[in-house]
């Protein structure tokens, strides 16, 4: 995938980045509809539907004709005919998943939902059949329950045990920097291992909006919560909610493209007690295509933090956070999927504590490689994923405390391989392996970290 993200930095409250974006969002689609405008080709003729009409009237085993014929009629809305002429195609080779494909998207538009789903749900079986038909009946198929049941919810689980071999970020070194001068740093406060259980979630809700035109208003909550073994500091608990209206731009035009403007609320807590709690907006733009699908996202929200006796200064990163992203997914070939991502985030906080402000810019590449389930005797599919990124941060002012004459930088390295593997329609399991390397400018922030993930799932 591929994000910005916007924060407000330095101390000081910039309102260009998320003018910038609201206009950056509105770019892509504007982009979008004038390319498809640029291209678009008169429609085919009446004459030429009674042409290829004659020719495979008289050479009904003419394939090629029959598909010219298909295609002309469906244009023209003569979709009984288009529906004649392709089922005549697979009498001659039953084989043909796009041809299934298109018949399914024909009865769909006679509203003959039944058959149209076993057309798409025939269309992805076996093996051999391409992303691009793969997604678009996947796609037409979660539209047809959407519109046999108006009210859906879906949700992903996973629990399990996470292992950390730098839990509280210590530094790689003892030697740091204190009020400008070389220190070494107590042994309490170095890098410690540590492993933990953890339990994560998420709820989506879909509600249609009877308007005709397929909008919905969509709520999601997730959630985590980890207890570790050793240092139990770092216990994390996480909720969040957002829900807005994902709206169609243009249905008829570019079918597909969705905008979802959106409220969001946050709450998290650090060693079993309040942290941080967080309420905001944001929009995302979703653009399918049968070779790359987009989505661009960007929100700002408040964050609050809460002093404690284990955290005392955690009220000083108090300020606002404005993120954005564009994300891209491209099919190769059948099961194979490269994504990416790039990110741009900017954080605000009280002049006074400008040594916690950063704007911070990142990337995410990655492959998605689905293949069939061993050992199992079922049509399941897991999917190995391998990942590499970077994340560059760059600091509002020194930190007196620190280095009074050094200004925090920091680009950190990631690189991870993540397994997916369904058991059942709905339980599986899922391992991950992550290895973080930290550079910075401060020898108090130089760290690695390897993180091993292993657990569980369940999703319905």
């Amino acid at each position: 995938m591929v994000i910005a993200n916007f924060r407000q930095g330095g101390g000081r409250r910039r309102f260009g980045h998320r003018n910038w974006l609201v206009a950056g969002l509105c770019a892509v689609v504007a982009t979008i509809s004038s390319a498809q405008a640029q291209t678009a080709t008169a429609p085919p003729s009446r004459e030429q539907y009674e042409q290829l009409f004659l020719i495979t009237l008289k050479n009904p085993s003419d394939l090629d004709a029959s598909f010219r014929f298909a295609q002309v009629a469906a244009a023209l809305d003569e979709d009984e005919a288009a529906i004649g002429a392709l089922e005549r195609l697979l009498f001659y080779n039953p084989k043909l998943s796009r041809v299934r494909l298109e018949l399914g998207v024909l009865y769909y538009k006679l509203k003959a939902y039944g058959q149209a789903r076993v057309y798409f749900t025939s269309a992805v079986e076996g093996e051999g059949v391409p992303e691009e038909v793969r997604a678009r009946a996947q796609a037409f198929i979660q539209e047809i329950d959407r519109r046999d049941n108006p009210s859906q919810f879906s949700g992903y689980f996973q629990s399990g045990a996470r292992y950390q071999s730098n839990v509280n970020a210590g530094p790689s070194s003892l030697n740091v920097r204190a009020l400008g001068f070389d220190a070494v740093l107590n042994q309490q406060f170095g890098r410690r291992n540590d492993w933990n259980s953890f339990f994560l979630g998420g709820v989506r809700h879909v509600q249609t909006i009877e308007n005709g035109r397929g909008d919905t208003l969509e709520t999601t909550v997730s959630g985590y919560i980890s207890r570790q073994n050793r240092n139990p500091e770092f216990d994390i608990g996480l909720v969040e909610i957002t829900s807005g209206p994902r709206i169609n731009v243009a249905p008829d035009v570019f079918p597909g493209v969705t905008v979802r403007p959106y409220g969001l609320v946050n709450v998290t807590s650090l060693g079993r007690t309040g942290y941080q709690t967080a309420t905001g907006y944001g929009a995302a733009i979703t653009i399918p295509t049968p070779w790359v699908s987009f989505e661009a996202v960007g929100d700002s929200r408040r964050r609050a933090f809460e002093n404690s006796n284990k955290f005392p200064v955690a009220g000083e990163q108090t300020g606002v956070l404005s993120t954005g992203s564009l994300s891209a997914l491209v099919p190769v070939v059948d099961g194979l999927r490269v994504f990416g991502r790039i990110a741009y985030a900017d954080n605000a906080t009280n002049s006074l504590f400008a040594y916690n402000a950063f704007v911070q810019q990142s990337y995410d590449i990655g492959i998605q490689w689905e293949f069939r389930a061993p050992f199992i005797d079922a049509p399941l599919r897991w999917t190995l994923t391998p990942t590499v990124g970077q994340i560059w941060t760059r600091y509002g002012l020194p930190n007196q405390l620190i280095d009074p004459a050094t200004n925090r930088r920091d680009r950190e390295f990631r690189v991870g391989l993540s397994l997916d593997a369904p058991l059942t329609e709905n339980l599986g399991f899922a391992a991950q392996v992550l290895l973080q390397n930290n550079a910075s400018t401060l020898p108090n922030f130089r760290y690695h970290n390897w993180t091993v993930v292993v657990g569980p799932t369940l999703r319905f």
